[in-house]
């Protein structure tokens, strides 16, 4: 399949996935009655909302005891396209002014689209697997989704592992699109990964322009110039969210997506509320739309939770104090905890089933400080955001939009801000004083920021350029939008020169090298076979983690290794001790304490390791072409003395990779 074919492909599977269904749920639940939606809101809308079904689609067919298949999958599709048409057919809408289309915001949100998807895709025309060590355990979780027929227990034949309370919504959208269109899980992982990134531009212009548009729309031509900005900027000035690439952190991303589309729904449940003139089916059914997308984020992404939970809080806090405390202020806390309530009653069985796991046990340690004195110090001061995770002149924008947004008494920007402070309080407790080291990483908090700042800088951006116009005098909106218009269509060529150099090839565990080795290794060697590979400790000594293709071995060829995905920290196991015995092996190996992470060169030959290895009837050691993070970081298994060494015999050396033979 040629690159253009497959990328046509994963455009039209995205059509029917995401877009379709998502049209159909506007189409039938969003209120007529509501703030209305411009076309272009409507097209992120839908495709936000289509992310969002796929999860809770396997989350309830799981509950009734049906699982899915490629079968139901298109069918799913024909479901969304015969809603969508019976929700038009029923409405009888007038006939679509094209001249009218064209002066909306849908061709300038369609070309953004278009051109950050056709990016991304091109980025990774020759990516076969995900990037670094997460995408190890997110093609597992799909590959499994897609053998199993949706939600499992069982890990085998690939971990020893009962229980699955890792959140699934970026794997189910995987594996949708591995049962629609055929192509492969590892691909198929990539491919959704870099569609749903390229989607965070029309998604950013959802929420600046419905952020900024007032509370009856009156600033809706402004909104909409700083939505085409925020769009520009996360989509192609910014370094986050295409870095997401590199770390395989697609799990995040989608709860991104999720999440944006939730705050739409919800700021326009609480402004219905605050307005005292919704009525009251209007307000039941966008509380109803709420709690279902709050429900997709509870499957999608725990932490992403904590932030929609803190941007909510702002946003409640902010808007009933516009009103005073009076009887549509206790209205929108009213609905917003129904919707809340409404949410956790859908969600209950899966947070049951997530409270049984070791995740809140891990929560607790990095809350308490219990894991490890290198975490707590970490904690203690936060590092800096720019250049990687925002850009310093986009930051230097956002906090010239706070100035601009406290003297112009704009509470939108003073939303945004209170929200991402809000973000980096959850990671460090202490700068104001509370008790615990925080519930969430740095870099995952980090990895966030572009959402809350990007609208700040785009609104900067669009009263800069308004004052400046009204010192000439000569500025009317037809001028504001041709400025917003080149400008962002500057910005777009901006991003199509570097956003291709984006993928670093030195983040790649599983390279082509690996792929054939493995191929060697099914034909070559027994079944039963066990190796030996590269590992090092990981958040704070609690659990191994990997850093070549070694770590991929168990999916690509069925052999067993001493290196379990990185879930079964969090996950129960088959046998009481496999948690304990896991990471005991890996600290005898290298000779020390996993919490001491200092990089080590593990040494096999050693009496000690051989009978280790002897005793754990491993036969292989598997380096693989690549190493990341490499050996100044973490530890990484000598080959020379295994060369020298009589007790190894070197069976396959190509490319870089070396499979060893202990005899």
């Amino acid at each position: 399949m040629t690159h253009a074919v497959e990328f046509t492909a994963a455009a039209i599977v995205a059509l029917l996935l995401w877009l379709i269904p998502g049209l159909a749920v506007l189409a039938w639940l969003w209120p007529s009655d509501a703030r209305p939606l411009t076309p272009g809101q409507r097209l992120a809308a839908a495709v936000g909302i289509g992310i969002c079904l796929p999860p809770l689609l396997l989350y309830i067919t799981d509950l009734i005891g049906l699982r899915w298949s490629g079968a139901a999958t298109i069918g799913y599709a024909v479901v969304g396209i015969a809603a969508l048409a019976a929700a038009l057919f029923r409405t009888k809408p007038a006939r679509p002014n094209a001249a009218a289309l064209l002066r909306s915001d849908l061709p300038a949100i369609a070309a953004i689209s278009a051109l950050a998807i056709v990016m991304h895709l091109y980025m990774v025309r020759d990516l076969n697997a995900g990037m670094f060590g997460d995408s190890v355990h997110h093609t597992l979780i799909a590959r499994l989704l897609v053998e199993r027929g949706g939600l499992f227990d069982s890990w085998q034949p690939y971990a020893p592992l009962t229980t699955l309370t890792y959140h699934f919504g970026f794997h189910a959208n995987v594996a949708f699109f591995s049962w629609i269109s055929g192509i492969g899980v590892n691909r198929s992982l990539v491919l959704v990964g870099q569609l749903l990134n390229a989607l965070t531009a029309p998604l950013m212009y959802l929420l600046a322009s419905r952020l900024f548009m007032g509370a009856h729309g009156e600033r809706s031509a402004a909104a909409r110039r700083i939505g085409l900005w925020a769009a520009a900027f996360a989509g192609f000035a910014n370094l986050m969210p295409a870095w997401f690439v590199n770390w395989g952190r697609y799990t995040q991303l989608t709860g991104h997506q999720v999440l944006i589309v939730l705050l739409v729904a919800w700021f326009e449940l609480i402004e219905a509320a605050i307005s005292g003139t919704a009525r009251r089916a209007m307000l039941l059914r966008m509380a109803a739309i709420s709690a279902l997308l709050l429900a997709a984020l509870m499957l999608t992404h725990y932490i992403v939770l904590m932030f929609a939970a803190v941007a909510v809080a702002v946003y409640l806090l902010l808007a009933t104090a516009r009103v005073g405390t009076n009887r549509r202020a206790l209205l929108a806390l009213v609905l917003s905890a129904g919707a809340a309530a409404a949410a956790l009653l859908v969600a209950t069985p899966w947070i049951l089933n997530t409270l049984n796991s070791g995740l809140v046990r891990n929560t607790s340690m990095m809350a308490t400080g219990a894991s490890g004195v290198q975490r707590q110090e970490a904690a203690a001061a936060l590092g800096a955001i720019a250049p990687l995770f925002i850009r310093g002149w986009l930051l230097a924008l956002a906090a010239l939009g706070v100035l601009l947004a406290t003297l112009r008494r704009r509470w939108e920007a003073a939303f945004l801000m209170g929200w991402a402070l809000l973000i980096l309080l959850l990671v460090t407790p202490r700068t104001l004083g509370l008790p615990g080291t925080g519930v969430v990483e740095q870099f995952t908090a980090y990895l966030s920021l572009y959402l809350a700042l990007t609208p700040l800088a785009a609104y900067a951006l669009v009263e800069i350029l308004d004052a400046l116009a009204g010192i000439a005098k000569r500025w009317t909106q037809r001028t504001a939008d041709v400025v917003t218009a080149f400008g962002v269509a500057a910005l777009c060529v901006y991003g199509t020169s570097w956003l291709p150099s984006v993928l670093d090839l030195r983040q790649q565990m599983l390279t082509p090298a690996d792929e054939r080795a493995m191929v060697w290794i099914r034909e070559n060697t027994a079944t039963d076979a066990r190796f030996v590979v590269n590992t090092f400790p990981g958040y704070g000594g609690s659990v191994i983690a990997g850093t070549d293709a070694g770590w991929w071995l168990t999916q690509m060829t069925g052999r067993w290794t001493n290196l379990p995905p990185m879930t079964y920290g969090s996950e129960k196991w088959e046998q009481p001790n496999f948690y304990k015995n896991t990471n005991a092996f890996a600290a005898a190996l290298r000779g020390r304490k996993l919490t001491d992470s200092t990089p080590l060169t593990v040494d096999l030959t050693t009496a000690e390791n051989l009978q280790r290895l002897r005793n754990a009837a491993i036969s292989y050691v598997y380096l693989g072409a690549g190493a990341a993070p490499g050996p100044d970081v973490a530890d990484h298994i000598d080959d020379a003395v295994l060369r020298r060494n009589p007790s190894f015999e070197l069976v396959y050396a190509s490319e870089g990779v070396r499979i060893f033979r202990l005899r």
